[in-house]
Parts: structure tokens; C-alpha cells; sequence
């Protein structure tokens, strides 16, 4: 009887060990998919921040290219004409 006893311990404490090493692999996974998940995510924000920050920068150039009136012709400082 002692013999039997012994032999369903150690049976239970293998499919016990099996099972543990099973929920700390599954704890392991989540646990990369979840830091995965938050590098994308912050990768994702800084794409935007520096999206808007161009934006934004492109919007002020027009304006102040805009605001500074059309102008007739190019200006370029007084060519004089080639000689034949």
C-alpha cells in the first residue's frame, strides 16, 4: 500500500511540475506580447508627435510664404545682354 502511495505522489507531483512549467511558459509569453504591445504603442505616438510637429512646421512656412504677397517677375539683379 505504501508502495502505491508513493507511486501516485510522485505521479501527481509530475503532472503537477508539468502543469507549473505550463503556466509560467504561458505567463512568460503574455508577459513579451505585452511589452511587444507597449514598444509599438509608444513607437506609434512618437510617429504622430513628430508627424504633427512637421505639420506644423510645413503650415507656418506656407503662411509665411503666403503673407508675403506675389511678387511680378523674378528679380535677379541686372543682367546685361551678350555681345555677338
Amino acid at each position: 500500500m505504501r508502495g502505491e502511495d508513493s507511486a501516485l505522489q510522485q505521479k501527481y507531483l509530475k503532472v503537477q511540475n508539468e502543469l507549473e512549467k505550463k503556466r509560467m511558459a504561458e505567463e512568460e509569453y503574455e508577459t513579451k506580447e505585452r511589452e511587444v504591445a507597449e514598444m509599438w504603442r509608444k513607437k506609434r505616438l512618437d510617429y504622430n508627435i513628430e508627424r504633427n510637429a512637421l505639420i506644423q512646421q510645413l503650415t507656418e512656412a506656407s503662411l509665411i510664404r503666403g503673407s508675403r504677397g506675389k511678387r511680378k517677375g523674378k528679380k535677379r539683379g541686372g543682367g546685361k545682354k551678350k555681345k555677338k
